[in-house]
């Protein structure tokens, strides 16, 4: 299947090119979820978790982004964005005023790509389904599911989610606890 997806991709690339058209074309490759390794043998290693829960391996996927003429080639960022942020940045590359985006959740990421803006483009990101959740504050992470006590991480030293900090740094838990209900009943 990936020899069949990287075929597929390189024939849309190859026909960008002969039309002239690659070098100002955005092209986006992600994926909705980690693989659901029960399901089909996938695995998210490092990365605990699946599809479907809040884990790294059911939320942390690739997101690839080529636009030849405006994104210097091999570069790596290294702050999370999410699937929300492609209608600002494909607004703003076609010109337009994200400023008239009131009601969208996302930010044009080319600011924080190219260099000109080195903050975090999501200082806080929120999940939330039926009665799980989990949120995010910087590299802080909290999650909650319903059978269990809620669990904190800090993601930028344990990337695999193997060590729950709630009981060590309980003013942080509160705090992302209190942060995450308020933002859930926005």
């Amino acid at each position: 299947m990936t020899l069949a997806l990287d075929r597929a991709c390189g024939n849309v690339i190859d026909r960008l090119k002969e039309l002239d058209l690659y070098e100002n074309t955005i092209i986006v490759f992600t994926n909705d979820n980690g693989g659901p390794s029960d399901k089909n043998a996938s695995i998210n290693t490092p990365l605990s978790g699946t599809k479907s829960n809040y884990l790294e391996g059911g939320i942390r996927v690739p997101f690839v982004m080529s636009w030849p003429k405006h994104i210097k080639k091999n570069s790596t960022y290294n702050y999370p964005v999410s699937t929300f942020d492609l209608l600002p940045t494909f607004y703003a590359a076609a010109g337009g005023n994200t400023d008239v985006l009131k009601d969208v959740d996302g930010v044009n990421l080319f600011p924080f790509i190219q260099g000109q803006n080195e903050n975090r483009p999501h200082q806080a990101l929120f999940w939330k389904k039926e009665n799980r959740a989990a949120y995010r504050d910087g590299d802080w992470k909290l999650i909650r599911f319903p059978d269990r006590p809620a669990m904190l991480f800090d993601i930028a030293t344990d990337t695999a989610e193997e060590y729950n900090l709630a009981n060590k740094y309980p003013e942080r838990l509160e705090k992302c606890i209190k942060t995450y209900l308020i933002g859930s009943l926005l």
